[in-house]
């Protein structure tokens, strides 16, 4: 009987661990993926986004800034908020009728967790 039991436990740690990897395994494949799309959308940045995330790594940017105009977009977003996330010029980033989604409101919590300058987004 205590040797069902063992044997039966052993194998439920082995099914966990299993489903555990399965997890971690599916999780990094994510992250991959969605950092080769926002290389390559970082290759096609052009225009007024390119001249936010210049002006965005070299903390010269306005205090106050509007996104609008611009399409946003998954990697874009991420883009977006690993520069915003350590500005210390921005205080406030208006990201109103952007359509962000909900797994790149991820990205956005990233900014208010890192940047202590940015009182309004």
């Amino acid at each position: 009987m205590a040797k069902e039991r063992e044997e039966k436990d052993r194998k439920k740690r082995a099914r966990d661990a299993e489903r555990e990897n399965e997890k971690r395994q599916k999780a990094a494949a994510d992250y991959a993926k969605k950092k080769a799309e926002e290389e390559e959308s970082s290759k096609k940045l052009n225009g007024r986004m390119l001249m936010m995330l210049k002006k965005l790594s070299n903390n010269t940017t306005p205090k106050e800034f509007s996104l609008s105009g611009l399409d946003l977009g998954g990697p874009r977003t991420g883009i977006l908020a690993r520069h915003v996330a350590f500005n210390t010029s921005l205080t406030q980033l208006d990201l109103s009728r952007k359509s962000i989604q909900d797994n790149d409101g991820v990205d956005i919590a990233k900014i208010l967790f890192s940047n202590k300058i940015l009182r309004t987004l």
